[in-house]
């Protein structure tokens, strides 16, 4: 990521919600940038209280709370695990895209659920027992 390239609201976001997680010499790049600008803590604070105030629709294509649209995107498998000792078999059940904002860290996998096609038989005798 090119902190050149951000926009001045894409920055606030990265300061206030990601900067301590950074080592210390991207930390000071950041901090850096954000001097280049001239812009103040004040100022950074006001652009990212605009920004969260902002609501917008599930379907849109930008980040819920930072409303930027730079992405990143990461496939994750997952397997059938059975019994007491947690046996994984080689068959995946599924893989699916995990997005992240760059930005502001937000993860989108709290609205994502596995589809339930793939623990239907389960759900078939387990359903009236337990919540899937």
């Amino acid at each position: 990521m090119n902190l050149s390239e951000l926009k001045d609201f894409e920055l606030a976001f990265l300061f206030y919600y990601r900067l301590g997680t950074y080592m210390p010499t991207t930390k000071e790049l950041i901090i850096n940038e954000i001097k280049k600008r001239h812009l103040s803590e004040q100022q950074l604070l006001l652009m990212k209280d605009a920004k969260e105030a902002i609501t917008t629709s599930s379907n849109d294509s930008c980040c819920p709370r930072c409303k930027s649209t730079n992405f990143s995107f990461l496939e994750e498998s997952y397997y059938n695990s059975t019994g007491k000792y947690n046996f994984t078999s080689d068959a995946q059940l599924g893989i699916y895209s995990v997005k992240n904002c760059n930005i502001c860290g937000f993860d989108f996998r709290s609205t994502y659920q596995i589809p339930s096609k793939n623990k239907g038989f389960l759900k078939l005798i387990f359903g009236k027992f337990f919540r899937f």
